[in-house]
This record gives structure tokens, sequence and C-alpha cells, in this order.
């Protein structure tokens, strides 16, 4: 894994948005995605790159396309 880029950031700000309205925690997102809560915590705060297929599977979960977890506060997908 590579350490997170502006897009990872993004991913994660709108992740974030959607487990607080879901009222969501660390684990269930763990279980979401099959990896640790370590795991899921490092792509948080940052320490590595979000993998597709994890947004492919939070999208799901979420109820929203992937391309929703893709955009910035401005709509862009980058």
């Amino acid at each position: 894994m590579t350490a997170a880029s502006t897009l990872d950031h993004v991913v994660t700000a709108n992740v974030t948005t959607e487990m607080k309205s879901r009222e969501m925690c660390i684990n269930d997102l763990a279980a979401v995605v099959g990896k640790s809560a370590k795991r899921v915590t490092a792509y948080l705060e940052g320490r590595k790159s979000w993998p597709f297929s994890h947004l492919v599977s939070l999208a799901e979960a979420f109820g929203v396309n992937v391309s929703d977890l893709l955009r910035d506060e401005v709509g862009v997908a980058r």
C-alpha cells in the first residue's frame, strides 16, 4: 500500500460523512471491507491508500454510487 493521495483524503472525508450519518463505527466499516479495524483506521488516518474494491463495498453498504465517494466539496470527481 502506498501513502494516501489527495483523492484518498477526499474519499476519507466522504466515507466519514457517510459513517456519521449512519452512526457506524470503525468496526462496522472493517466488517464491510473485510479488514481489521486497525487497517481501516490506517485508511481513515491517511496512512494507507483506499483500495478500489473497498470503495465498491462501502458504496454498496452506504447505498451510494462509487463516484459519490470520489467527489470533492464542489462536486467534481478528481
